[in-house]
């Protein structure tokens, strides 16, 4: 079976051609200020105290111990500069790092509960599937003439259980989708799109990779910033995982006829023909030790959006493409 062609992408204007990891300051930069500073603070120092102690000792022995008593003194205050210096930089690298830490936690947490929302609306929309064909092959036996009166009101009562039942699933459906995180607000995608990758360029299996993005600045979208923070991590982890050898990963946002597309497009070897589809059911994985659950979880997001998700081959890359369409809606709560 071959796989589906999808249209060709056509980028929008660079944004982030390539991903800088770590902090917004470049350390560069921050110690050209520092040893600049220490420069124009030390050379002064050391040429007025010298002419100082020249003018003020009477003879060599006294000029000796003079300079020995300002190089201690020019020791100790540089090693408390250096501690201070030292210290703030130690703290703000841990500060970040435990910032980085929370919102890792958060956004584990909320999958985990959007999770066990997608698992149970996708097993009652199947299940539902399923109980419909079980309810029309009971009101074409209910409609046979030759059926007798017991046997059809046992029909016309096993309807009635399904039509409940019905009802049952489509309650446990809206539970579900109450259980998803966050809200439909007005989002610029450049930014956010590039604290994802920042996010993702952090786990060991996108490390290696070389992440990129073609975002238009000005593109504003209505979207359930959660829902695809956590799905654009899994696509990247999945196509982290997926290339053997260090590639380029990168996300393509573009806007629509009414939407706004998402894409990932990898360097890998793509998935398989035929398997299109069948990776985006529950539980179903090609790694040894996967769940089946992280493409399902980008497929609700693009449900709850009102959207789709397509899967074929990348143009840009030659690897993978997995495109998440988002149809636009006023702000509010997902349908």
């Amino acid at each position: 079976m071959p796989r589906p062609q999808l249209p060709s992408v056509t980028a929008g204007p660079a944004f982030g051609a390539g991903l800088r990891r770590g902090s917004s300051v470049s350390p560069w930069r921050s110690a050209a200020i520092f040893a600049g500073g220490y420069l124009v603070v030390c050379l002064p120092y050391i040429w007025f105290s010298g002419r100082l102690a020249a003018a003020l000792a009477p003879d060599v022995g006294s000029l000796e111990t003079i300079e020995r008593f300002k190089g201690q003194i020019f020791v100790l205050l540089s090693g408390l500069l250096l501690f201070a210096v030292s210290y703030f930089y130690l703290r703000r690298i841990r500060d970040q790092e435990e910032a980085i830490l929370d919102r890792e936690r958060s956004l584990a947490r909320a999958e985990h509960v959007a999770m066990a929302g997608v698992l149970a609306a996708s097993t009652c929309h199947d299940t539902n599937n399923m109980l419909m064909a079980v309810r029309g092959n009971l009101e074409l036996l209910a409609d046979e003439p030759g059926l007798g009166t017991e046997a059809r009101e046992l029909a016309d009562r096993a309807l009635t259980n399904c039509d409940r039942a019905a009802a049952a699933l489509k309650r446990l459906m809206d539970l579900s989708r109450g259980s998803l995180p966050g809200r439909a607000e007005r989002h610029a995608l450049a930014p956010l799109i590039q604290e994802i990758l920042a996010l993702g360029s952090r786990h060991e299996a996108v490390r290696p990779h070389l992440l990129g993005s073609d975002v238009p600045p000005d593109l504003v979208a209505t979207i359930n910033a959660q829902l695809l923070t956590g799905a654009l991590l899994n696509l990247l982890l999945n196509a982290g995982e997926a290339m053997a050898e260090p590639g380029e990963i990168r996300v393509v946002a573009k806007a629509l006829a009414g939407a706004v597309a998402v894409e990932v497009h990898d360097a890998g070897p793509g998935v398989p023909a035929g398997l299109e589809q069948q990776i985006l059911t529950p539980f179903f994985t090609t790694k040894p030790r996967g769940t089946g659950l992280g493409l399902l979880s980008v497929r609700a997001c693009a449900l709850e959006h009102g959207g789709m998700l397509e899967v074929g081959p990348s143009p840009l890359l030659g690897g993978a493409l997995f495109r998440l369409v988002l149809p636009q809606r006023p702000p509010g709560p997902a349908d």
